[in-house]
């Protein structure tokens, strides 16, 4: 893709329109399916970044409260690993 005279990728262009979040930050997210790990709950923010909860295995069609513990950047875009808040 070609970007103001220069070219862009695709994962570049993917983590412009991801939204920003860190280490500790609190989100409120509907888990949609059990995730690939044991107690994982899979979710996915407005812009379809998906967020892997640790905790919320058992809570499919729930919004959960969860704190973000970490953050993966791939090809593909990001996703994020969080944690269920009690």
């Amino acid at each position: 893709m070609i970007r103001d005279g220069e070219a862009c990728s695709l994962g570049g262009l993917m983590s412009y329109t991801t939204l920003n979040y860190s280490k500790g930050d609190e989100i409120d997210v509907k888990i949609d399916r059990p995730g690939l790990g044991m107690d994982e709950g899979i979710a996915h923010l407005d812009d379809n970044t998906m967020v892997v909860v640790v905790g919320a295995g058992d809570r499919v069609g729930e919004t959960v409260h969860a704190v973000i513990t970490g953050r993966l950047q791939t090809s593909l875009g990001d996703s994020f690993m969080a944690s269920l808040k009690p």
